[in-house]
């Protein structure tokens, strides 16, 4: 039969599954999966190779300047929603992520990750005991330079007379 594998030996097995596929520089490597389908109690994938050219010119030669030119816009597009959304969870509002936007990006360029750094430390500290919660409070103050590192972390660093406190809760 034609259409039989052959069978290998057991070292001619291992050099089979062992050997590279050399693929031209103009290939490149499409893998996409998804997770089990609906109709599927497998995780499903693909890999796939497609020529998109070795450079801008070439793929406008092989697929035309309206195509490589909306592929490049529809990308660029979604990395600006991306860099948004990151925005809006840090906080921006529309004016300011439009000056960040404005000043500091352009397609192609990897935008400055913006953290909110007390978020970022509620978000560590979220599974913390109150204990550990309050070390932590002490720690930063020490490191900030807010308190000596001699204070007990159990005695606030910090006491203002009851007065004291209603003037600064008018004061707001």
């Amino acid at each position: 039969m034609d259409n039989e594998i052959p069978e290998l030996s057991p070292e001619a097995a291992v050099a089979a599954a062992t050997a590279t596929v050399k693929t031209p520089k103009n290939f490149n490597i499409v893998e996409a999966s998804c997770p089990k389908a609906p109709k599927t109690p497998i995780e499903l994938s693909a890999t796939v190779k497609f020529n998109f050219g070795d450079n801008l010119e070439d793929a406008v030669a092989k697929y035309g300047e309206a195509a490589v030119f909306d592929n490049y816009r529809a990308k660029a597009i979604i990395v600006c929603q991306s860099i948004i959304r990151r925005l809006l969870k840090a906080g921006k509002n529309k004016e300011q992520i439009q000056d960040i936007i404005t000043r500091t990006w352009a397609p192609g360029v990897t935008l400055e990750r913006i953290v909110d750094p007390v978020a970022a430390i509620v978000a560590n500290q979220a599974n913390a005991t109150n204990d550990e919660k309050l070390a932590m409070i002490h720690d930063l103050q020490v490191k900030l330079g807010l308190i000596p590192a001699d204070v007990d972390a159990e005695q606030p660093a910090m006491e203002l007379p009851a007065d004291d406190i209603e003037a600064e809760l008018n004061q707001m």
